[in-house]
Order: C-alpha cells, then structure tokens, then sequence
C-alpha cells in the first residue's frame, strides 16, 4: 500500500486588540511569553564518548574522553590512568553522582558497562588513530572484568582468537563476544559468549537451536529493547555476494540485516531484511523499537519503505510508505512515539531536515515538518510531550503533537550526536 504525504500547514492570524494602560499579559508593547522547556537529564551518545546534558540550558554536566555509557544510559563509567594503574568512576547519569570507584592494575580503556552498572570489560588501548569499527588483527586477546564498586576482585581472562566485548548478559554472569575470523586477518564475525565463573568460551546458538552464522558485517545502527532484554544491532555486509540463512541466489548484492542477541536467554539470530532494502546507501536506513518491545521498525527512507520485525517470531514484514522526500539523503533516524502510535522519521538534506509523522498502524504518513540543520539522531522526552533532535549546533526541541518548535538549545558537543536518551530522575 502507498500512501501519500498530508502536510498540516499552521497559519498564524493576527488579532489586533485595542488596550490602553494595561498591565494584563498579552498587551500592547508587551513581548509575548516564550515557551518553556521542562528541566530534563539527556544522555548524547557522540563518536568520541557520551555526554550528559541539562535541558534547558544546554549545559554540559559530564564530558570525558575515554568514558563508555551503559546501553541504556543509565551509568557512565570513565577511567584514567594511575601509575601503571587504571581507576574507574561510576556515574549515575540522573543524579549526576559518582556512585562507584575502584582501581585495576594496567592501563586500560573501558569497553561496555553493563545495565546493572555491577560490571565492566576492559582491555589495552587501541592503536593512536585506530578506527573502532575496523576489528584490529591479533591471535589473541586479553579482557579484564571488573566490578566498578570494587566489592569483588577483578578477573583477567587470556583468550585464543580475536574476540571485542559486545555486552553483558541480563544477570552479568556471561560476556558476549564477537569473534573475528580469522583472526590475524578479520573479513568475517559470529557471536561467542564468555561464561564468567569458569573462563570458558561457548558458542552462541540461535532460538531455534541452530549455531550462529559467520558473516561479514559493518555496524549500521545499535539499540537496547525497551525491557534491556534484547539488543538490535543493524549491520550492512561487509563483502558482496553475501546472503543470510536460506535466501535463494547469491549475486553481488551488499545486504541489509538486523542482529539479535538475547541478553536474557542467551541467544543469537540473524534477520535477513527484504531485496528492496539491499545495496542501499547506509544514511538512509534506521531503526526503532516499539515502546512495548513487540516489534523493531526498519526505515529506508530512499526507497520509502519499512520493514516491521515482531521480535517473538522474528518474521518481517515489509510495507511502503510515501513520505514525500526529494534529493540526497545525508542520514536517517527514527523515533517512535511513547504510545507506539506515531513513528518519526528524521532524514537530513543539503537544504536542512524533514521530520515526518508516520502512523504505525496503517503506515499513513501523517504530517511533515521542516527544521533547520542536519539532523543526526531523534530522541524522545520522559514525559513524551516533546522530540529533541539534535543537530550541528544543538538540540531543536519539538512539540510531539504537530511538530512545531518549542526551543533551541545550543549544546557543545564535540563531534556528531548519534544517540538521545532521556534519563528518568
């Protein structure tokens, strides 16, 4: 089904009132009132390390290179080195306080924290000028977990192969990993879990039992479910001719797919996304999930589709949805509504952002709204009221329900924000 963009257009009338000598709001001479902003803790994910922002000053409360946040936002663990020593502070972003802080031996960077903020894996400092994203060759690997309160000793484990931490297990006893193969020359990667209590690593097999998938795969987008039991990471194949479980034909096609990895049961699959999405440009594809965790949201918002993942069956389905866009697309993002309603999608152009209001249900796009700036990622209040899309010079901060612009908020970031997150007081 495709359907056709409905732009509300708000038009502005000018009443003139006749008012002398009054004092009352509203009068003659007198500035109107500006709209205000409720005081709000927002988390910025940035490519050199998060920040924590006070809406609706914009200032920045914490900023720290080297620091990692939790997936959720709701630890931000930095460290600094200490005479051959690395000491660690926990911060609980809403209150602002340093909640935990312990010393381990070696000079180390943090690698994921994780939710319960009980948990860290650290290990040696990637080589000056090292993209993250680009696995770095070695044959073997060297993880230290550590508990940032310091109530237990840390633990070192020296592993076989080429591993990186990709998160904590829901109860923290087990690290997954991904695995690059080979490991002296990485062109592929599969998931394996570090069982914590005895230093061994399992493999990672699937919902339905099967083993997980060596693939080749370039980190797109990552995400936590609602309920922090489930982690979706959007990948692009890293080679051509790439083709997940059973798809018919192999061709040269660069594919599109979703990982999913079960914090809670342990678990891993990988969700092959449909032909139409393959070979496209990596700005133009996005996700979110629903704010009930039932279903993960595709955008590709070159081609105007989506793809909805019901994330019990792990079945896609994909419908059209013409959200009226012309020209390049410099990146992609999308947020869903608190009531799961309304799905919006950001995408940025040479000339400044379209948001579009999508309905969930029937996939109708509802109301478009043009803002200034490229926008680089959506993130939604704590109360829902508002949208905070954050661009090169800040945070516009938007009303939910019909997109007009309630602040402007200048914030300092260091380099592009690609993650909003509001954190609960």
């Amino acid at each position: 089904m495709r359907v056709k963009l409905l732009v509300t257009v708000s038009v502005l009338a000018l009443v003139g009132t006749a008012c002398t000598g009054s004092s009352a709001p509203g009068a003659v001479g007198q500035a109107p009132e500006e709209p205000t902003v409720p005081s709000e803790t927002l988390l910025l994910g940035t490519g050199s390390g998060p920040l924590v922002v006070e809406i609706p000053a914009g200032s920045v409360t914490f900023e720290e290179p080297g620091a990692v946040a939790s997936l959720g936002g709701e630890w931000v663990l930095s460290t600094e080195d200490s005479e051959g020593s690395t000491l660690l502070h926990t911060r609980d972003v809403a209150s602002g306080e340093i909640v935990g802080a312990t010393e381990v031996p070696g000079e180390l960077d943090a690698r994921v924290v994780s939710e319960s903020g009980r948990a860290v894996a650290l290990m040696d400092p990637l080589p000056k000028g090292w993209d993250p994203f680009v696995p770095l060759p070695r044959a073997t690997t060297t993880i230290v977990v550590a508990d940032p309160t310091g109530s237990t000793e840390p633990r070192t484990f020296d592993l076989v192969g080429n591993f990186e931490p990709e998160a904590f297990s829901a109860a923290d006893d087990a690290l997954f990993l991904i695995q690059h193969l080979p490991a002296e020359t990485p062109q592929a990667y599969r998931v394996t879990m570090l069982d914590l209590d005895t230093g061994r690593v399992r493999p990672v097999f699937g919902p339905f039992k099967g083993p997980a998938e060596r693939m080749p795969g370039i980190r797109l987008q990552q995400v936590l479910s609602p309920t922090a039991t489930h982690l979706y990471t959007l990948y692009s194949s890293a080679h051509p001719g790439y083709v997940p479980h059973d798809t018919p034909g192999s061709g040269a096609a660069i594919v599109s797919f979703v990982h999913v990895l079960s914090l809670q049961d342990g678990w891993a699959h990988c969700v092959g996304l449909p032909k139409s999405m393959w070979d496209r440009p990596s700005a133009e594809q996005a996700m979110a999930p629903s704010p009930d965790g039932r279903y993960l949201y595709v955008v590709d918002a070159g081609r105007g589709e989506i793809a909805v993942l019901n994330t019990d069956t792990l079945l896609v389905r994909t419908v059209e949805a013409d959200l009226g866009l012309s020209g390049a697309i410099g990146r992609t993002t999308a947020q869903m509504s608190a009531d799961g309603r309304t799905l919006f999608i950001a995408t940025a152009g040479p000339d400044g952002s379209t948001v579009t209001a999508v309905d969930a249900g029937t996939f109708e796009a509802l109301d478009g709204w043009s803002v200034d700036g490229r926008i680089s990622s959506l993130g939604l209040s704590g109360d829902g009221a508002r949208l905070y899309a954050a661009t090169g010079d800040g945070l516009v901060v938007l009303d939910a329900t019909n997109g007009h612009e309630v602040a402007a908020v200048p914030v300092a970031a260091p380099d592009t924000v690609t993650q909003v997150l509001a954190i609960a007081a």
